[in-house]
């Protein structure tokens, strides 16, 4: 009786790893994105399976939002998301 309930703990905390590491490199690619847009940049490559959902702008305001699927074979199906903001940074006057 011990060994499953080990097993299962196991298994949980594998899993709990594997969501909440997607889940951080899906906060590092939404504020990535977010200042790129910010800058006037276009959005760099966040990584396989991570794509761009949306880019709002707001006034001075970029919201871009950041989905990728969790890739567990116990959450197949299942996206972690997370949407970023930044101030759109005055452009450089040109010089002489």
């Amino acid at each position: 009786m011990t060994i499953p309930v080990i097993l299962l703990l196991l298994m949980t905390g594998v899993v709990s790893l594997t969501v909440l590491t997607n889940k951080i490199s899906v906060i590092d690619g939404a504020g990535m994105a977010a200042r790129a847009v910010a800058r006037g940049e276009n959005v760099p490559d966040l990584g396989l399976g991570t794509e761009v959902v949306a880019v709002v702008h707001d006034g001075d305001v970029v919201r871009v939002t950041v989905r990728r699927k969790v890739n567990s074979p116990i959450f197949a199906g299942f996206f972690v998301e997370q949407t970023a903001a930044a101030m759109v940074e005055p452009r450089a006057a040109a010089g002489p």
